[in-house]
């Protein structure tokens, strides 16, 4: 969906990225919370997941927080479009 909004709709790269994950949470929560009512969750497991997914999206954020220094946010558009490129290239072979 990203890619299509900013090639496609020539939408800036982080409102793309921002609309795609506003529809993946409410999408995941709305499927969690019907799953979650015919207990076909394990807890157990969803806790070991989050143990690791948890710190790991805390350091991504930490990593990109210090990447967007003022020599990067002229540039930041270019990058992420490369990065959005890239990534959807390596989906396109995987899937």
């Amino acid at each position: 969906m990203i890619p299509i909004l900013i090639f496609g709709f020539c939408i800036k790269p982080h409102l793309a990225i921002d609309a795609e994950l506003l529809s993946t949470v409410s999408t995941r929560l709305v499927g969690t919370v019907g799953l979650a009512r015919h207990r076909l969750i394990d807890w157990r497991v969803l806790g070991q997941v989050a143990l690791v997914s948890v710190p790991a999206c805390l350091l991504s954020l930490y990593v990109t927080r210090q990447l967007a220094t003022s020599f990067m946010k002229k540039t930041s558009d270019r990058i992420i479009r490369s990065v959005l490129l890239v990534y959807a290239g390596l989906k396109l072979i995987a899937f």
